[in-house]
This record gives structure tokens, sequence and C-alpha cells, in this order.
């Protein structure tokens, strides 16, 4: 996190909370039976101590009562030191076997509630009680438990509420090609009015990678979900009103670092009421709807919310890096995607995307549109809308009445609807196509012109047994489409 100039030319305090501080105070405000026993349970061993010290002075002698103290604080410590450095074998990482600390401390404590069980035990023997002491240990005892559990409830408080004000909670996805493998360097959220920001940490981030030979022996569902990668997944806090969004990622397939400013649409995303801050919310806090970002080839970002693109970026910016610095993105990359290879097979790895320019075909395929309609026959009556998503992870509802009017859009590669087949039976079916074969067929039926209408016609024989018969028909041609799956859960 970084601290930006405010308006009044003084570096701008972010006061902005991580996780764990997050969780702490919502765990302290938050009301809890099992820690309210604790607390409870706390009180009767100091009514029970109290109790003891007073028999002992009243039926020995105060002496009595501190060599009793004395004893006590040594076996706590004992035992405090035992199980802070305890191993899980049963032996100790430490020679010294008594925690000095913890013995001063236990040993304090235990004195100080002797002083009012000697007042106590003075009162009954009709000796000298001092009432002013009394009071005074009878008011440091109800006092301190109260003002300590105010004062870090009061804290919790003010530091949630300020965040809460000032941050807005989301979930942040970011997805690349498989054959786009990158190394992100910076993603942060900026508020240039009042010049809070927060840069997201980037340590643990879920590197894979798939050769086109291990993508082949997978099913059509398998090769689809291993196409796009998720980098990053992970809930994170923005700045409230965030216009900027700053991203740096080095792209060895490129041979580019990207590093750029981007403006950030905050107003076009729904804030609801964040219903995981608990009662430690207290009104303010608040949750923006998902965010993903897509990093794609030569520099193109896309950013989707509920599955919908709300904006894109073109020509970002690179900058020159040395040689040196390359050489460390790539090295890095390649102990994730190939640990344990030499620098020639990376190098080899990346040649190969680079040469099949299997990227820029799907940069064409994600960029043309074509005049399509579906037909959806076999399943009978369908009540509710089929929600169709398209080769740029677009989703969008659409009843099937509407489904058989064409549409000016980038081809489908999803359908998912709902079946219900009686009161107590229904299904989810989802439908994938091959999106690379159906642009080819497209293609050549229409010869890329795309006033040409283009029908898929899906007949579903049996959804259970994946049986369906698919064809696709344009410019008074028909052609067979084999490239399908169905998959349906209940």
């Amino acid at each position: 996190m970084t601290n930006r100039k405010c308006r009044a030319g003084r570096p701008l305090k972010q006061y902005m909370l991580n996780e764990y501080e997050i969780e702490r105070c919502r765990y302290i405000l938050d009301f809890n039976l099992e820690r309210f026993w604790l607390r409870m349970a706390a009180l009767i061993t100091f009514a029970v101590i109290t109790l003891l010290q007073w028999l002992i002075v009243a039926g020995i002698s105060v002496f009595a009562a501190l060599a009793l103290d004395i004893v006590i604080a040594w076996v706590v410590s004992f035992y405090y030191q035992g199980l802070r450095h305890a191993t899980p074998n049963g032996g100790n990482t430490k020679h010294v076997r008594i925690s000095v600390t913890a013995f001063v401390v236990m040993l304090s404590a235990l004195w100080f509630i002797l002083i009012g069980a000697w007042q106590l035990a003075q009162l009954k023997k009709g000796g000298a009680f001092n009432k002013p002491l009394f009071a005074a240990w009878l008011s440091v005892c109800a006092a301190t438990p109260v003002l300590i559990l105010s004062i870090r409830y009061w804290r919790c408080h003010y530091r949630l509420r300020r965040q809460y004000r000032n941050y807005v909670r989301m979930h942040l996805h970011i997805y690349h090609d498989n054959d786009l493998p990158i190394v992100p360097a910076r993603v942060s959220f900026v508020n240039t009015v009042n010049g809070r920001s927060v840069n997201l940490d980037l340590k643990d981030l879920q590197y894979e990678y798939y050769s086109q030979e291990e993508l082949m022996t997978l099913g059509l569902s398998g090769r689809l979900h291993r196409e796009r990668h998720m980098l990053f997944g992970s809930p994170v806090y923005i700045p409230m009103h965030t216009d900027t969004l700053y991203l740096s990622w080095y792209s060895p397939v490129d041979g580019r670092y990207y590093s750029d400013a981007f403006p950030f649409p905050f107003e076009k995303f729904m804030l609801t009421p964040d219903t995981l801050a608990g009662a430690a919310g207290m009104g303010y806090a608040r949750r923006l709807a998902g965010i993903d970002l897509d990093i794609g080839f030569d520099g193109h970002v896309n950013l989707y919310s509920g599955n919908v693109m709300l904006f894109y970026y073109r020509k970002v910016a690179h900058v020159a890096l040395p040689q040196e610095q390359q050489d460390a993105y790539e090295d890095k990359l390649r102990q994730q995607l190939l640990p344990g290879y030499p620098a020639a097979a990376f190098t080899s790895l990346i040649n190969e995307i680079r040469t099949s320019e299997r990227l820029l075909r799907k940069r064409r395929i994600q960029e043309k549109r074509f005049l399509w309609k579906i037909t959806l026959t076999g399943l009978g009556h369908l009540r509710h809308s089929v929600t169709i998503t398209d080769v740029n992870c677009n989703c969008f509802d659409r009843s099937v009445t509407a489904l058989a009017t064409p549409v000016h859009w980038f081809l489908p590669q999803r359908l998912r609807l709902f079946k219900r087949v009686d009161e107590d039976h229904y299904f989810y079916l989802t439908i994938l196509l091959n999106y690379h074969e159906l642009y080819d067929v497209a293609m050549s039926l229409t010869a890329g012109d795309e006033a040409v209408p283009l029908h898929l016609s899906m007949n579903v024989i049996d959804a259970a047994g994946q049986e369906m018969e698919c064809s696709i028909h344009a410019a008074g041609q028909s052609v067979c489409f084999g490239e399908w799956q169905l998959l349906t859960t209940n």
C-alpha cells in the first residue's frame, strides 16, 4: 500500500486494515457465547483464589499466603514455558524451564489479590480494617476489566467504521490464456481525488500451463476450461469511488513489459450491503460486484462484472526493460511452469507458441461477429430462459423463442438451461460447443460475410444419455456439426 499526496499537500494516512485485522475486530465486536463463558470462568477463578487466600490469612497467617503465592506462580510459569516451547515429540526447545516474565506477572497478580483477602481477614478478626485501601482495591478489580474491554470494543468499532467508510470489498479474478503465460508486477486501485490507494499482494499466484498434447487427451469441457487460467482469485478491498486502475505485467510471448493506467468505471458497478461483515458492519459495509480482469495477447485487457464485459482496454503502453530484468521475469515463470527444466526448454516453449499463431487465430475468433440464430428442440416446453456464453465470455439470457431470432453477435460457446420434468424432478443442461471448429464451419458457409444468416439447429434426443443432433445451415448449405458435449446436473 502506498501513500499518495492529498490535496493539502500532506501524505494521506491510508488507515486500511488487512484481512487478519478485520477478522480480529469482527471477533471482538460480535457476541460469542463461548467467549462469554470464558470470561465468566475467569471471574469465578478470581473469586476462588480470593476466597482461598482469605481462608489462609484468616486461619494461618499472611506469610503462609505469600509462600503459597510463590509456589503457584512458579508452577504456572513452569507450565507456561513448557507449553510455549514444546515440540511434537514431547521435548522442549528451551533449556530454561522457568519463564521469569510469567513468574513475575503471576506473582504480582496473586499478591494484588492478597491485598483484598488480607483486608477481609482483618475485618473478620476485628483488626485494623483500612476502608480506603479496600475500596481502592475493589475499584481496581471492578474497573480494570471493564475499562480494558471498553477500550478494545471502542477501538475495533472505530477502526472498522473507518475501514468500511473508505474501502469497499469485492472479489477479483485475473485470467489469462493458456498460450499467454504472464508475470504480473502490479495491480493497484487508486482514488485520485482523495489519494487513497491499494496495491494488491501478488505473491501467491496460480501459475499453470497445458501443452497441446495434454489438451488433446481431454474432453471438450476439459479443453475449454483449461484454455483460460485464473491467475489470481481472492476477495480484496479497494478505495471507495476508485477511478484509476494501474496494471503492470511481463509477457514473454509478446516480449514486452506492459504498464499503464486505466480509467476504472466504479459507478457502473452495483454496491450492495456486505452481509459477511455481520454485526460489525454497523450499516457502513458495502460490497462491490465481482470483477474479472482478462489479460490478452498484444496488451489487450477486458474487464468483466457479472460475466458481462463492461470495459476493454487497447493499446496498453509498454516499457523497455533491461535484459537482466527480462531474464529474471522469464526465470521466475520457468520455475513455476517448467520446474526442473533448463532455460532452453522454456525458450523453446515460448517460440512454439509464437510460431503456432494460436493466439492470433483466437483473436480473430473473438473479434468476428456473425448473424446467427439457434433453434433448440427435443426438450419439450421450456419455461425458463437460456443462458448463453459467447467466445468473449460474455453471458446473457434469451428465451427459447428469442433464440430463433437472428442476432448480430459473437459466436456462442456454451448454452445452459433449466428443465423441470415434474414437481419433484428437474435438471440443468449445459451444451458446450467447440468454438474453434464452429468458427471454421461458419467461415466456410458464409465466406466471412456477416450479413449471411447462420442457423444452428440443435435437437436433444436424450439429455441424460448425452445424445444430440446438431447441424449448421447457411446460404442454402447444411453441415452436420459434431464438436459438442452435453453435461447434465441435478
